[in-house]
């Protein structure tokens, strides 16, 4: 496994991306993964953030995190095709 960022449970981000000039906002629920058994050195319980770091063994220096299914929650889009 990679790196994680971790964050106090009690605290809510409010997150948004900017691509292109355009705003793309994620729900502060869609930030973290919940408890998973972490705690700090005060022993009170950590969240896991839901955007992973890339980590040095990364084939590119120009990237700094990646998205994944929690930036794609929040951009769900409906297509209607007929066959």
């Amino acid at each position: 496994p990679g790196p994680i960022w971790t964050l106090p449970c009690n605290i809510e981000l409010n997150i948004t991306f900017a691509f292109g000039g355009v705003a793309f906002p994620v729900h502060p629920l869609d930030t973290n993964f919940g408890e998973l058994g972490l705690v700090d050195d005060g022993g009170a319980p950590l969240c896991v953030g839901a955007f992973q770091p890339i980590g040095e063994a990364a084939q590119s220096a120009d990237y700094d995190m990646i998205l994944g299914m929690a930036f794609c929650e929040c951009r769900r889009a409906v297509v209607c095709c007929s066959v």
